[in-house]
């Protein structure tokens, strides 16, 4: 999936968004691949801490 993102990065003139299971775990290769939005649901709102996993997710997006 990472090669899907990379390709619709450079080819289209919008945002690329990665939807559907995404985790802590898996969002970090669809970022670097080129997603520019991650839609997230399960793994923020089961969380323990809902603005402390949102947190998380936003240091994802500063990191790169």
């Amino acid at each position: 999936a990472p090669a899907l993102f990379t390709r619709a990065a450079s080819e289209l003139p919008v945002p690329v968004c990665a939807i559907g299971g995404i985790t802590l775990d898996n969002a970090p290769p669809l970022i670097a691949a080129g997603a520019s939005l991650v839609a997230v649901i399960t793994d923020l709102f089961s969380a323990p801490d809902i603005a402390a996993r949102a947190a998380q997710y936003q240091q994802l997006f500063e990191r790169t």
